[in-house]
This record gives structure tokens, sequence and C-alpha cells, in this order.
């Protein structure tokens, strides 16, 4: 008898551990909602990095020089120009956005671009709007995302800096393919590890060591900023929803999969307790 228990536990975890296995599984966002997203889509070279006080907020913001080598959306731009993110340090003081894109002088990318206040472009979705230009061992160019992952097309292809100028041609001309709705910014299998950032201030802040006062900004100036931040804030958002039409139903078998997991987890120890309880 105690043997046959014995199997039977065995036998019903293996059979559950799929469920919990695939209950911490989440859907990642799609490329061509990036795409329709941006005011810029271009082609660069990475320059110099300086961090300075955005005009308006006086916030430290980080800028890079950039020089554009293809512009892939439909508006222009000039052959120079500079791109920021929030986040940097100065004099002792700054803080840093969780998933941030990282930047390397003379780095060859593609990025998403919106305009700001000033002439510099700002990235949108931080690392999610970037696109570092690698080759593979045969010299062929692809593109890896800023989270880290090589974006790949329908096929599981990595995709190059030409098939992605002719993905924007699409979504721009509004003829995308059904295959065009399935390329993600990262694989499903890791998108747990991933939600679209935030462009808040701050998302988190590093330690900080006193500096001298600086003068506070003005109400006028202030209450534009935080107009910025919502734009920016529902930017990302839109994102998301358009992504992840699907996510409520997610959720529900998400639940149904929980509850399951705690009534699998609660059978196994009464049966854990039936087979090991001692016998008169």
């Amino acid at each position: 008898m105690r043997t046959k228990s014995l199997l039977l536990l065995i036998i019903f975890a293996i059979l559950m551990l799929p469920i919990a296995t695939d209950a911490t599984s989440f859907t990642s966002f799609r490329v061509i909602d990036q795409i329709k997203e941006a005011h810029y889509i271009v082609r660069g070279r990475v320059g110099k990095m300086e961090v300075r006080e955005e005009p308006t907020t006086t916030r430290p913001y980080t800028y890079w020089e950039f020089s554009i080598i293809e512009v892939y959306s439909d508006d222009k731009l000039q052959n120079r120009i500079d791109i920021r993110q929030p986040g940097g340090e100065i004099d002792g003081l700054g803080y840093y956005v969780s998933a941030s894109a990282k930047f390397q002088e003379s780095e060859e990318v593609v990025v998403m671009l919106r305009d700001t206040q000033e002439e510099a472009k700002e990235i949108i979705g931080l690392a999610s709007g970037k696109y570092t230009v690698m080759k593979d061992d045969k010299g062929n160019e692809y593109l890896q995302s800023g989270l880290g992952f090589p974006l790949k097309d329908a096929n599981a292809k990595w995709m190059s800096p030409n098939e992605f100028a002719q993905l924007v041609d699409r979504v721009l001309s509004q003829d995308t393919t059904e295959s065009d709705q399935s390329i993600r910014a990262s694989p499903s299998a890791h998108a747990s590890h991933f939600q679209p950032p935030g462009v808040g201030f701050p998302a988190y802040i590093n330690a900080m060591t006193p500096q001298k006062p600086k003068p506070m900004p003005t109400a006028a100036a202030v209450k534009k900023s935080d107009l910025s931040l919502k734009k920016q804030k529902k930017q990302i958002e839109s994102i998301a929803a358009k992504s992840d039409r699907n996510l409520a139903s997610e959720s529900d078998v998400n639940w149904i999969q929980v509850i399951a997991i705690i009534t699998s987890f609660l059978l196994i120890a009464w049966i854990s307790f039936l087979v090991l309880r001692p016998t008169e």
C-alpha cells in the first residue's frame, strides 16, 4: 500500500511540473508597435557622451552626439544630431532610470526617437528603442536589441538592418503582413524579465552626495515637465496595450494555473502524510 501511494505521489508531481513552469510566462511586445510610436527611426554612429541639465527641468540627462548614416522613417533629420535619455550624474548628484539604453562611442546603432522641447531627440522606450548593428561569423549584419536579444523575423532568422528598414516601410505604408505582426522585441520565453520601461523621474535613485543648492525650477517649468513626462508615459502604455490585447485572458489562465499548483501541493502533502505516518 505504501509503495503504491508513493508511486502515485511521484507521478502526480511530474504531471504538475509543466503547469508550474508555464505559470511564469508572459508575452513580449511587438516591434511594429514600437515603429508606429516613433517620430524618427535612424541608423547612425554614436559619438561623445555628456551629462548636462535638461533646460526645462534642470534635471540630469545624458546626451550623445549622433552621426546619421540612414533615415528609415519618412521625416528627415540633419546629418548630425544629439540624442538623449533621462538620467546621469552632475557634481556627484544624479539618478538612474531602470532599463536605460547603454551606448559606446563609435558604436553603430538603429534608434527610435521622438521630438523634445529642445533640439535633441529622445530615445523612445529607453533600451527597447535601441538596436545595435552586429556581425555574425560570416560578416553578415544583424540587429541586437538593447534588451540583449538578436532581433528575429517570423521564421526565427536574425534580422539585418536592411530587412528592418523594409519592415519600417511596410508599417508606415500600412502594408504589414501577418508575419510582421509576430516579430517581437524580445523572445516571449524571456519576456517575464522585462516590462516596457517607464520614463518617469526617477525610476531608481543611486546613492546621492550633497552638492551646492541650485535654483528651483519655476512653477511653469515644472508643470511643462510633468506634462512631458505624462506624454511619455502614455506612449509607453500605448505600446504595451497594443501588443498585449490578449494579456487579460492569459492572466486568467495564470490564476487557474496558480490555483492548480496550490491544490497539487496540498494534495501531495496529504498523500505524503498518509504514506509516511507511522503505522500501529
